[in-house]
């Protein structure tokens, strides 16, 4: 019986791990920019530095039927022209492309849902 309960115990350890290297989050488009149809979600810039999210940090998009790969930046000159990037503007954070129009690819509206998955290294994990 104690066999049984100290591998359950660490079964916990390990999906607790395992779980605090992604944080998935639910949000709805809330914008669409004029210029290049960057994606404004409704999640503020508040709640998003709450997430402590690290510039670099990878993430999942999915809205509808399309999912994207994406990186958490501070400016779009961090990442190659054609680039998923999420990024902190205008109060909010937003979903983009570099020179792309997001809104037009993912096929959006103002009340969509969307699902952000923030991928966390192991290390950034245990910070938090």
């Amino acid at each position: 019986m104690r066999g049984y309960r100290t591998t359950f115990a660490l079964a916990l350890v390990v999906c607790s791990a395992l779980h605090a290297a992604e944080s998935v989050l639910n949000a709805s488009v809330v914008g669409v920019d004029d210029e290049y149809a960057n994606i404004r979600t409704s999640i503020s810039a508040a709640d998003w530095d709450r997430f402590n999210v690290s510039v670099g940090t990878p993430m999942a998009i999915k809205l509808k039927d399309v999912h994207v790969e994406a990186t958490f930046v501070e400016t779009y000159t961090e990442v190659s022209e054609g680039s998923w990037l999420a990024l902190v503007d205008d109060d909010h954070l937003k979903i983009a492309i570099s020179f792309g129009h997001a809104c037009e690819i993912m096929d959006c509206a103002i009340g969509d849902r969307l699902t952000i998955t923030v991928r966390r290294s192991q290390d950034s994990a245990q910070a938090d």
